[in-house]
């Protein structure tokens, strides 16, 4: 097409003849082969010479920038997080999580803010604000997703320093203090659960594994001819994104799924010894709540269970239906109220309580990983594991005769 041109000291303006519109350009003063060209064209000449004049000042006064790197620097908060959470190393679940309290707490009032404006001050600010209303546990992790994300943006070259520098963010008080049941207690809790879900706490209790590691179990992963678990992967819950701007209350999540993966760790990757004691209750379990098939689940979904049921024999248990159980179990069985997760503090405990364990020992045991133990060439063989689970045992029937089979 035709092309009308117009020679200037600076740049140059074009009419396409096929538009009637104005285009400008100017040598790219870093590279001096490549073109800047406009961001769109003109329908006036002199809008087309007034950007040419603006970029020419820039360049005088040394404040100039590639069009590409303005285009990153002019970038929102929200609009970097956004990409930057699809490409972050972290699980699955971890990046719903994210993804619900940086829609939750920081987009709607760091949202629009550019990423390159951003103070100290101002995540203070915001800080201070959502402390009134949010919950301390939910503001931590959109904290930590927040100064994740704007870290990224660092190592990108878009802002110089991580603004998320402030102190006081993550409580250092627990709401209450972490709790471990005896031996005997142990015992009540599982002869409260319903059939075919009394092992969960026995393995959770006596093993140490985490629930999405418990539910995960499979007949294959179980070897009681040599006392072991083996533990390399684990459940997670997984939810659809809300929509932007959708409130927290209602459907606003497309339906959770069970999803198979990896471990929390490469550390949590271990087998298990099994105490002695345990083996005849995972062995009834087995024989009389498992299926056949080296792939069942030890501990499937209700409905799955039923034969009339169209639900896949591959899902678990389902997280609110057991935890209904656990806390119906602990009431029953007269113990005071306690999540879960303290079934692996008990663990520790009864572990430690042995005399045979050592903190590494323990470690090993839970699939706990921190750089300082990783950095020290130290190992738990299978024969202090094994000594460890025989000790458990041993403890456990001085403790409760009732274990005995």
């Amino acid at each position: 097409m035709e092309i009308k041109e117009g020679r200037r000291d600076f740049g140059c303006i074009r009419q396409v003849a096929s538009s009637a519109r104005w285009q400008a350009s100017y040598p790219n003063p870093q590279d001096k082969s490549r073109r800047i060209n406009g961001p769109t064209t003109y329908a006036k000449k002199d809008r087309a010479e007034a950007w040419l004049n603006d970029e020419r000042r820039s360049i005088e006064m040394g404040t100039w920038k590639d069009p590409k790197q303005r285009a990153i620097d002019s970038k929102t908060l929200s609009e970097y997080g956004r990409d930057w959470l699809k490409d972050h190393p972290v699980r699955e679940s971890t990046r719903a999580l994210y993804r619900d309290r940086l829609e939750d707490h920081v987009y709607p009032h760091l949202g629009n803010r550019r990423l390159n404006s951003l103070t100290t001050s101002d995540i203070r600010v915001w800080h201070r604000s959502r402390k009134r209303v949010a919950a301390q546990r939910s503001l931590e992790t959109a904290y930590t997703a927040l100064s994740a994300m704007l870290s990224t943006a660092v190592e990108d070259e878009i802002i110089d320093r991580n603004p998320c520098s402030i102190r006081g963010v993550y409580s250092t008080i627990p709401k209450r203090p972490t709790r471990a049941v005896t031996a005997t207690e142990l015992r009540l809790i599982a002869e409260s659960m319903p059939p075919g879900y009394e092992a969960a706490i026995l393995i959770a209790g006596w093993c140490g594994l985490r629930w999405g590691e418990v539910v995960a179990l499979r007949r294959c992963d179980v070897n009681l001819q040599d006392g072991v678990l083996m533990v390399y992967q684990a459940f997670s819950v997984q939810r659809g994104p809300r929509e932007t701007g959708a409130p927290r209350v209602g459907r606003s999540h497309s339906p959770a799924i069970f999803v198979r993966g990896n471990v929390k760790t490469d550390g949590s990757i271990r087998d298990v010894e099994i105490p002695p004691h345990v083996v005849p209750a995972l062995t009834h379990h087995l024989n009389s709540h498992v299926g056949q098939s080296l792939d069942a689940l030890l501990f499937p979904s209700v409905r799955s269970k039923k034969k009339s049921s169209d639900m896949p024999k591959k899902y678990p248990v389902s997280g609110s239906t057991f935890h209904k159980w656990f806390k119906r179990a602990l009431k029953e069985a007269g113990v005071a109220d306690m999540r879960f997760h303290e079934l692996r503090h008990t663990a520790a405990t009864l572990a430690m309580q042995t005399g045979q364990a050592s903190g590494f020992d323990v470690m090993a045991r839970l699939g706990h990983k921190s750089p300082r133990t990783a950095a020290i060439y130290q190992h738990s063989t299978g024969t202090r594991q094994r000594g460890i689970a025989n000790a458990l045992s041993a403890s456990a029937l001085r403790e409760d005769p009732g274990l005995k089979r």
